[in-house]
Order: C-alpha cells, then structure tokens, then sequence
C-alpha cells in the first residue's frame, strides 16, 4: 500500500499558523458581496464611462484580496495586525467618486431644407414683356433710317461694283476665248475680199454674224460687208449699208473709210 506524502501544513508549525490565519483573517462574504454590488451600479451609471470604472474598481478590488493574502504569506507573526487594518482601511474607506460623465461633443450634421434653397427664377411679368417688345419695334425704324447713311450707301455701290467686275470679267474671259476664233473669220473675209473671191469673202462674213453677232469684230466685218457689195456690182445697196452704218457709228475709227466708200457709190 503507497503511503501518501505529509502535508506541509501538518509538518510545518508557522505555515499551519499562516494558512489559519489566511481562513480566519480574509474578507467575509459579505464584504465580497458588497464590492461586486457596488461595481455593478458603477457599471450601469453610465454605457460609456462605467465599465473602465468598473473595471478600474475590480481591479482595485482585487489587488487589495490578493495583497492581504501576500501579507499574510509574506509576513509571519505581523502580518495578522497589518492585515486586519488593510482590510479594515479597505472596508471603511468611502467607495470613489464617480466623475462626471464626459461631455460629449458632437458636431452636427450639416442639413439642408427645401426652403433653404433659392427660388426658381420667376418669369418676366408680362407689362415688361409688352414694354420690350415696344422698345424693339421703336428701335426697328431707327435701324432702316441708318440704311441711307453715306456709309450704307457706300456699301451698296461697292457691292454693285464688284458685281458689275465680275460680270464684265466673265465676259472678257469669254471673249478671250473666242478671239482666234473671230479673228480667222476676219483674215479670211479680208483676204478673199483683197484677192477679188467676193463670194469666198460673203461666206466668212455671214459664219461671223452667225457665231459672233456682237463679237470684237463685228463693226470691221461690216465694212468688209460693205465694199464686198460694192465690188461685187451691188452700189446702191452698198450705199445704203454704209449710211446706216454712220448714222450708227458716227465716232467709230472706221468712219472716214466708210465715208470714202459712200463717195464712191454715189454716182
């Protein structure tokens, strides 16, 4: 049969006083009961702030037990004396005030209402709306009385001038066009009309009036026209032809040699 080992408390006289005194001197139930109650209502004081001091109390609560037992431990013969007066200090001594709740300072949240907000722009009532449009129909004859200033006036001749150049431009590039044109029908008619072939010469001078009846041309082939009738026999209709033709053209560069023919087919 294993014998079980001595205990020390039975071998040991002081450890068997310390731990007597440690069962005969620690805190009743009683007191145990009362610091948790008052943890407890520190703890429901307040969400925030009750549990650290709560916790700090239970702290505090347990480091005093756990000292009294070390006393105890620690320190034989005295240590009963400083333990009863710790634990009555302990008792006795009035439970911590509890500060006051902290002060929380919330920033409020920025909010808007609807009659915070700016008004819809209102339309234009309608006496001003009559009343403008007054002023732009007395402001329309003052516009149309400015359109014969000197200025407008100037504008509207030099449009009508560029447009007149271009016209005149349009026609001197269509007649540049058909210079040589014209200018072989003349040769032609001067030089049969110069070789004595007055049919050869009729025939160029009418293709000429059918092509170009107001070419470059057209006052000298008439005259070829015309001394052509008087070559060929035809005086009195050759006369006719070269007074029409300077009663037309009294200034032209052809008129003295139509004059001179006019004299020859006079008698």
């Amino acid at each position: 049969m294993i014998e079980e080992p001595t205990r020390l408390i039975h071998d040991d006289p002081e450890f068997a006083s310390l731990a007597a005194a440690s069962n005969n001197d620690g805190p009743s139930s009683a007191e145990v009961d009362k610091a948790l109650a008052l943890a407890t209502r520190t703890a429901m004081t307040s969400p925030r702030t009750s549990w650290r001091w709560f916790g700090a109390s239970l702290a505090v609560g347990i480091a005093v037990i756990g000292t009294s037992v070390i006393g105890l431990v620690g320190m034989p013969g005295a240590a009963p004396a400083r333990d009863a007066a710790v634990r009555t200090s302990v008792v006795t001594a009035p439970a911590p005030n509890t500060p006051a709740a902290e002060t929380l300072v919330e920033t409020p949240v920025m909010t808007v209402s609807v009659d915070d907000l700016a008004s819809a722009p209102s339309a234009p009532p309608a006496a001003d709306l009559s009343a403008r449009t007054s002023q732009a129909r007395a402001a329309a004859p003052a516009v149309v009385a400015r359109s014969g200033s000197p200025e407008a006036q100037n504008e509207s001749a030099k449009t009508s001038l560029d447009s007149r150049s271009d016209t005149e431009l349009g026609r001197t590039d269509a007649g540049s066009s058909t210079f040589a044109e014209e200018f072989a029908l003349v040769s032609a008619a001067r030089s049969a009309l110069g070789r004595g072939d007055v049919p050869a010469c009729m025939r160029a001078v009418d293709r000429y009036g059918e092509r170009f009846r107001s070419g470059m041309f057209a006052q000298e082939i008439e005259v070829i026209r015309i001394e052509a009738l008087a070559a060929s026999g035809e005086r009195a209709r050759a006369h006719a032809d070269a007074e029409r033709f300077l009663a037309a053209n009294a200034r032209s560069p052809y008129a003295d040699r139509v004059r001179s023919l006019l004299e020859r087919t006079s008698h």
